[in-house]
Order: structure tokens, then C-alpha cells, then sequence
């Protein structure tokens, strides 16, 4: 998978993937494309640890195609493309469940450390009181430059943009290809990232003030349990380096959230 600036969505992504192998299902059979009304059922599942989705598509045409649910999707899913970024299975009576793997999930960060296109999105009304999360935002801009006195990043700013630009990529991944953050609060604020940026690809979105305070409460969590300078940056860091990383992600998702979806400042500092 190649996430870029215009399709980081992993919602959108592996609906996109698994409707790809619909369509062809569809057309082998000799039936018309394939294009439900409703489109493809595909929900997040609730585990804070893991970023899964399940998808019920398979048991809900099975009954019009006349095949069971499981052997339907037992079909599409050997029909997937081989993907590290995803550990796809089915679950009887006919679940397609998907979940990133830690090589994805590392991806996925790494790509949130550039600033996506500052093209306005279709507008979603503010919280009445965005400050916390514009505070949010300025506290992780801080949090980077005191990361690069240290030495632990090297940081590009332009105007409100700010990237880290080395160590590149950052060691997202231990040295047995596991995901290096894997405290309790790291994951948290991972899934409200991957929430919030899932979200803002749904057309139906129209209220993301709540999740927005969710991302900032989520921040503030990591921030308080999840060092980044002092015994962590001697001891560990590379987890000091991926800490930072998870830092600049925030800031990149809240600074997208505030300009191009609610149309107000994302300030530097406060």
C-alpha cells in the first residue's frame, strides 16, 4: 500500500480494494458490475489496541446470489491482492474482517509527517470551543522544536507547516518488525488519529467536533504517561524518535482538521 496526500483513509482504502474484487466478481459471473445502493457495509471494530474493520457485504448478498455467506467470502478474499499492510481473514457465518498490520500502521504514520495539500475540503461546522484543540496543536508544535534541540529530529518549516524531515522514515519498527509504540496510550491516540482521518473522508460527516475532542484528550493522555526527553531520549531513542513521530502526526492531522475542514487558525503557539 502507498498512502498518499489525497487517499489516507485506511477505511477508504480497503473498501476501495475490497470493491475492486466485487467488481471483477461480479463481471465473471456474468452479471452487471457490481453497485449496491447502500454501498459496502464496512464498520470499525471497537478493539483501542488494533486498527480492524469488519464488513458484512459477503452475508448480506449471499442470500441474492444463492451461496453461503462464508464460502462467498472465502472466495473474494483469496481473490485479494497481496498486501503487507493488511491481515485479511473471514469469520463464520461470513465476517471479511481486516486489520493493519504494524508494517501498515508504520506507514501510515510515516506518510501523516508531511502536510498534506492545503486545498479547502467541503467544510464541517466548528465546536463551539475550538480552543482545546488549536491548544493541542500548538503544545505538539513545541514538543517537535524541544525534540530538535535535543537532537532527536531535524524539523522543516515552512509558514504553519511543519515536517520532520530526519531521521526518514522514522524507527516506527523494533528490530523484529513490531511496532515500537505499544504503550496503552500511544495506541489510543493512534486510533483516534486513524478515526478522525477515516471520518473526514465520509461524506456523511457533519459533526466532528466531539471526535476532535476526543483527539485532543487522547493527545493529552500520551502526553502525560509517554516521555520524549530526559532517561527516555538517553535510554531508548529510537522510541524517543517514534514518540516525536506520533507528535508530528497529531499536529498534522489537527492542523488539516482546523484549516481545511472547520476553516479556522491552527496556530504555532499560544
Amino acid at each position: 500500500m502507498f498512502f498518499t496526500k489525497k487517499d489516507r483513509a485506511i477505511r477508504s482504502i480497503w473498501k476501495s480494494q475490497l470493491r475492486s474484487v466485487l467488481e471483477d466478481y461480479f463481471i465473471s459471473c456474468g452479471q452487471m458490475p457490481f453497485a449496491p445502493t447502500e454501498g459496502i457495509p464496512i464498520a470499525r471494530c471497537r478493539d483501542t489496541q488494533q486498527i480492524a474493520y469488519r464488513s458484512a457485504i459477503a452475508l448480506q448478498l449471499a442470500p441474492k446470489l444463492g451461496i453461503s455467506p462464508l464460502e462467498l467470502a472465502r472466495e473474494w478474499v483469496a481473490c485479494l491482492p497481496e498486501n503487507a499492510d493488511f491481515a485479511v481473514s473471514v469469520t463464520p457465518p461470513g465476517w471479511i474482517d481486516c486489520q493493519l498490520t504494524d508494517a501498515g500502521l508504520a506507514r501510515w504514520l510515516q506518510s501523516w509527517t508531511r502536510c498534506p495539500d492545503s486545498t479547502p475540503n467541503t467544510r464541517i461546522p466548528p465546536p463551539a470551543n475550538p480552543f482545546p484543540i488549536q491548544y493541542a496543536r500548538a503544545r505538539c508544535c513545541s514538543l517537535l522544536r524541544l525534540a530538535e534541540g535535543e537532537g532527536l529530529i531535524d524539523l522543516q518549516m515552512m509558514g504553519n507547516d511543519v515536517e520532520i524531515i530526519a531521521p526518514d522514515p522514522l524507527p516506527w519498527l523494533d528490530d523484529t518488525q513490531g511496532l515500537r509504540l505499544q504503550h496503552p496510550a500511544e495506541r489510543a491516540l493512534m486510533g483516534q488519529l486513524v478515526a478522525i482521518v477515516d471520518a473526514l473522508e465520509d461524506p456523511k460527516a457533519i459533526d466532528l467536533g466531539k471526535p476532535a475532542i476526543k483527539l485532543g484528550a487522547a493527545f493529552e493522555g500520551f502526553y502525560s504517561q509517554c516521555r520524549i526527553l530526559g532517561e527516555v531520549k538517553t535510554s531508548a531513542p529510537a522510541l524517543a524518535q517514534a514518540r516525536s513521530g506520533l507528535v508530528a502526526v497529531t499536529q498534522t492531522v489537527l492542523k488539516s482538521l482546523l484549516e481545511n475542514h472547520f476553516g479556522i487558525p491552527s496556530p504555532l503557539e499560544l
